[in-house]
Parts: structure tokens; sequence; C-alpha cells
């Protein structure tokens, strides 16, 4: 049998299909029709239990090999809970197995290690990409606002586990180690190390204080939210953690940024977070840092999925594109010639 990390994209999905219809044997659900949403950072299908009733659909999240243990995908979920009994939030509600669990673990034959996997309720409503307006967006920052100021009634307990995305978090390992064999030049890294430089002296100005810091959702865009009946629903807490408030809107503006309406969105986001919370003084000059700590980290972690044939691919692309938005932050020409 050809290895996992050989297989083609579609191949490695009808693998990862079979160990998804084996962790759903353990929800008890019945039939269900197995639609692929995505297979990138992890993996999801939708699972149709009736095809033409929402309320009967659900999400299967395949976690990936070795990127969160049991304690921290129990946290995520432990935290979700939280939102869902405590505050207004609309976030993804997690259904539970047959045998009382939240997470279980499948395996399937030609898939090297058995994985985690979650179920949870579809939520409905609209993506919006093309159509996101400033309305949309406004909603996306009132969000973070109330999910930021939730944290103040949530004591984690003992165990609770999700990675830190501080100075040391996005920053503390090389973007690109040395023996990458990718193609990136001697200039390009001194780019990169010359962004993260910047980047530092201007995460000074932030502090680990209970008002800038606490847990993110780390991953709010327009993949991963819904809008429906005037209401946004946000899921994908995969990247959740402990953070910077102001880096969760940074997430939000790096995927923002290349629209032609940019400022006018970006002055809607922060506004309207900030009818709900404050901002620290020097914003403005972080927030151009953590957006740049956000193409970082993307590229760290696209470096380690290079066993996706997909991602492995669009490598070596992004590299050159993240060399030349880190300029722009740098303000620095890269002689191409």
């Amino acid at each position: 049998m050809k290895p996992f990390a050989e297989l083609s994209y579609s191949g490695q999905i009808k693998r990862l299909k079979r160990l998804a219809q084996s962790a759903l044997l353990k929800y008890n659900l019945g039939e269900s029709r197995l639609v692929c949403l995505s297979h990138g950072e992890n993996t999801t299908f939708k699972v149709e239990k009736e095809p033409n009733l929402t309320n009967f659909w659900y999400v299967l999240r395949i976690y990936r090999a070795g990127k969160h243990d049991n304690a921290a995908i129990h946290s995520e979920l432990l935290w979700l809970l939280s939102l869902r009994n405590n505050t207004a939030l609309e976030v993804s509600k997690t259904v539970v197995a047959s045998d009382g669990s939240q997470i279980v673990t499948s395996e399937a034959l030609g898939v090297p290690e058995a994985r985690y996997c979650t179920l949870s309720h579809w939520l409905p409503g609209r993506f919006l990409n093309a159509g996101l307006n400033a309305k949309a967006v406004e909603r996306m920052g009132i969000f973070l606002a109330h999910l930021h100021q939730s944290n103040q009634q949530f004591t984690p307990p003992l165990g609770f586990v999700r990675p830190r995305f501080d100075e040391e978090g996005l920053l503390g390992t090389p973007i690109i180690p040395i023996e990458c064999k990718l193609p990136v030049s001697q200039s390009d890294r001194a780019v990169l190390e010359a962004a993260t430089k910047k980047i530092r002296a201007s995460m000074q100005y932030l502090s680990e204080e209970d008002d800038l810091f606490g847990l993110i959702h780390g991953d709010l865009h327009c993949a991963n939210c819904k809008f429906y009946r005037g209401k946004i629903q946000v899921f994908d807490f995969d990247d959740c953690g402990w953070g910077y408030y102001l880096y969760d809107l940074a997430v939000t503006l790096y995927y923002l940024r290349h629209r032609s309406n940019y400022i006018v969105l970006r002055k809607v986001l922060l506004d309207s977070y900030q009818q709900i919370r404050s901002l620290p003084k020097q914003y403005e000059s972080c927030l151009e840092a953590l957006i740049a700590a956000r193409r970082l980290h993307l590229l760290r972690d696209l470096l380690q999925r290079q066993d996706n044939p997909k991602l492995r691919d669009l490598t070596p692309k992004y590299i050159q594109d993240s060399i030349a938005d880190i300029s722009k932050f740098l303000d620095i020409t890269v002689d191409r010639r």
C-alpha cells in the first residue's frame, strides 16, 4: 500500500473518509452521507443524516496528527461549552459520542496513526466572502470584543491546556529552518530575520495584563463564521489559545488587507470593538507588527504541512509572496533580478 504522505490530495481524502466513517460509528447516527469540506490544517467532513434537513447535519473534524493532544482538545471544547452556557455568543455545539465522550479516536487502514475526532452540529447561515460588507465586519468586531470580555467570567480548571500566542509563541523558533530544502535565499532569510526583530520591538509595548491578554479565537476570518438572521456564528476554535487580544483583531485584519475598501473595513472593525472594549494606547503601531506576525506564523505552519500535496504545491509561491509582504512591512524593496 502506498504511504499516506505520497498519495495525491484526493487519495488522502479517500483514506481519511474511511477514518471518518469509522469515527461516526461511535456516535450511533446510523446511515449518513459524508462530503469533504476541507483537507488542510485539519480535515473536516459534512455529515448529512437527512440530505434536505440541515437540523440533521453535522461537521466531523479529524485533527492533524501531533498538533494537539487530548488535553488541549478537551480544553478547546470546555471553553466552547462555557461560551455557549454563559454568553450570548453563537458558537459551534459539540455532539457527545454514545459512550459520553466529546473526543473519539479513530483509525483506518492506510492512515499511519490514529486521529482525534470531534463532531459538531451544523451551523445554519451563509458565508460572506465577495459579499462581505461593513455590517458583517462590524459584527466580527463586536463578537471579538464580547469574546475577550467573557474571559472575566471564565476560570480555567486544573489541566486546561492551550497554546500561547505571545512573543515566543509567534516568533520563538526559526520561521524557515536552515536545513529547509525549499527555495529560500540568504537575502530572503535576512528579510524574515529583520521582520522578526522589528515585530519583537513593537510587541514590547504590549503586556500580559488581564485587560490585554487572555483566551482568543486566533483565526477569525470569512471562512470561519456564518451570518444568520442578523447574527454572526463562529466556529473552528482549533487555533484558540492564550494571546494578546490585539492579535485576534490583527488576524481578522490580515484576511481583509487586500480588499479595495480595507481602510474602511479596518476602521469599522476597530470602532465596533471599541464600543465594548478599549484598545491599548499603542495599538496602531502594534497592529501592523501583529499582522506581519500572523504572516510569519502561517508560513511556519505551512512548512510543517509538507505531507499534504495541495499545501506542498502552494509552498514555493507562498514563500515568495510572504517575503514580498514582509518587505512592505519593513518598507524595503526586494530585488528579484
